[in-house]
């Protein structure tokens, strides 16, 4: 996924406005530490319960207040929420 691609739909969306300061970006001490490590991840949230989801450019990172790190690959991820659409899409009224 391109930085700048990514930057203007977080801005297009209001992702980061929405998400106040649970947004996480690559000025973020967690994503600049995991980057260290070569993770290469470019924004995330955090939920209050401290559980962090996070997206590289290859993969979507799950990692709870434990720091231990799962991961998932992008086309794998967008498979499952295309599922996870359609299946609740067609449960709607």
């Amino acid at each position: 996924m391109n930085r700048i691609n990514l930057k203007a739909r977080i801005k297009r969306n209001m992702l980061d406005t929405l998400s106040a300061e649970n947004y996480r970006d690559e000025h973020s001490e967690i994503i600049q530490y995991l980057n260290n490590l070569g993770a290469d991840i470019l924004v995330g949230i955090e939920r209050k319960d401290g559980i962090y989801t996070l997206i590289g450019t290859e993969t979507i990172y799950y990692m709870p207040p434990s720091m231990v790190q799962e991961k998932l690959p992008i086309k794998d991820f967008l498979c499952i929420l295309q599922a996870t659409a359609m299946t609740n899409g067609k449960m709607a009224t």
